[in-house]
């Protein structure tokens, strides 16, 4: 639940992925999410 939260203000904030994108959250478990 903590980390959905934390995605769902990402996704807000900075809606590509450009911003330290591997660094905060893994890569494989947002692969979708990124590529929406």
């Amino acid at each position: 639940q903590d980390i959905e939260a934390q995605l769902n203000i990402k996704d807000v904030f900075d809606p590509k992925w450009l911003l330290n994108g591997a660094k905060v959250f893994p890569l494989i478990s947002t692969e979708n999410r990124r590529a929406a």
